[in-house]
């Protein structure tokens, strides 16, 4: 596990519905890096097609926080 990688992962609130627990995964493996977030968005499984704006900008301003 690479712990000292940051992680942002985008979970589509979707996808619960093909994978009961998916979401519960991803943030209990989040808690074991030092730098990792979430954020759930109401969409499907193509979440960076749909949300790519809120992911952009999300993903822009984890960057930024980091270096």
């Amino acid at each position: 596990m690479p712990v000292n990688t940051p992680m942002y992962f985008f979970i589509s609130n979707d996808q619960e519905s093909s994978a009961v627990g998916w979401s519960e995964v991803l943030i209990r493996y989040l808690s074991k890096i030092s730098i990792g977030k979430h954020m759930k968005l109401d969409t499907n499984h193509y979440a960076h097609y749909e949300k790519a704006d809120i992911i952009a900008t999300e993903a822009k301003a984890f960057l930024e926080k980091i270096e």
